[in-house]
């Protein structure tokens, strides 16, 4: 029981990164060509990096002049931050029980 309370987080994570894909194919298709047209059915390691580094490292959405997508990454950065960082170390010390 209390183990799949662990993965909640990572699919809320999740699904707010595949929601502001979407939100990008519908406001900004160029943007969202260029980070490999990220959606679930297309979802590769290659579009993963793009799509993290985008939102995470670089400062390229403030271009957009969008409030929205600004609010997309300001919820994706602290969902890495609260939830997956301690879900990380919370899984190390399952698995190593």
């Amino acid at each position: 029981m209390i183990d799949a309370a662990f993965y909640v987080p990572v699919i809320v994570y999740l699904a707010s990164i595949f929601c502001f894909s979407a939100y990008l194919r519908k406001h900004h298709n160029e943007v969202w060509q260029s980070l490999g047209s990220f959606s679930f059915s297309n979802w590769g390691i290659g579009n993963a990096n793009r799509m993290g580094s985008y939102v995470m490292f670089r400062g390229a959405y403030r271009k957009l002049n969008d409030k929205m997508a600004s609010r997309y990454i300001l919820v994706i950065r602290a969902l890495m931050i609260v939830v997956l960082i301690p879900f990380f170390f919370l899984s190390l010390a399952v698995l190593t029980r």
